[in-house]
């Protein structure tokens, strides 16, 4: 860029740059993430896990989720301000609904959900959750929190959620970034049910 722009060099623009080796991530089967949950005892560690699996949530995404961006009655949580400075809605798992309400009114006021000793939980926190509960459930690869979003959208697409239904969930603006989880089938958004439900 230096050489190209600034020293007006043209002979930059013929050097050829290695291309990336595409990555596919490795996925959680579900008998792995429920494994999960069921290893973790504290409520809010399971809801933790239970929300980056079942909505597809990022790390920053669930540490700065809002009481109000939860709405119970229609089953979706509202992403605010989600990468790229931008909002969508995804979906709330029917599963989690009794022990969130539970953990909602038990909790003391306070705009995060998920609160550490110093406002919102860490990002470091979260991992060392996950880290220790794939580790009670006996898994062996590597789990962080992304994981969980890859395995969110792959077992959607596996159960036949259209991919354009699956960007909209994960937020992306275009299909390309979603078709890293491939070969879908055309489904009905009336028909979608979070992969915790299953």
């Amino acid at each position: 860029f230096y050489y190209g722009e600034y020293m007006k060099r043209p002979f930059v623009k013929s050097i050829i740059l290695p291309k990336r080796n595409p990555h596919q991530p490795v996925i959680l089967s579900r008998q792995e993430i429920i494994r999960m949950i069921e290893k973790t005892g504290n409520i809010k560690h399971r809801l933790i896990l239970s929300l980056l699996y079942g909505s597809g949530l990022r790390l920053e995404e669930i540490r700065n989720l809002k009481f109000r961006d939860i709405d119970l009655y229609r089953r979706v949580i509202y992403v605010r301000k989600g990468k790229g400075n931008k909002d969508r809605i995804t979906i709330l798992p029917l599963n989690v609904l009794g022990e969130l309400k539970s953990f909602i009114n038990f909790k003391s006021s306070g705009d995060y959900v998920f609160k550490g000793r110093k406002g919102k939980m860490s990002g470091r926190s979260i991992q060392h959750i996950i880290a220790k509960a794939s580790k009670k459930a006996g898994i062996t690869k590597k789990v962080y929190p992304y994981l969980l979003r890859h395995s969110f959208a792959t077992h959607l697409l596996e159960s036949g959620t259209d991919i354009r239904i699956i960007q909209k969930l994960l937020g992306h603006s275009s299909v390309r970034t979603t078709q890293i989880y491939t070969h879908l089938s055309k489904n009905n958004l009336n028909t979608i049910t979070s992969p915790l439900d299953f």
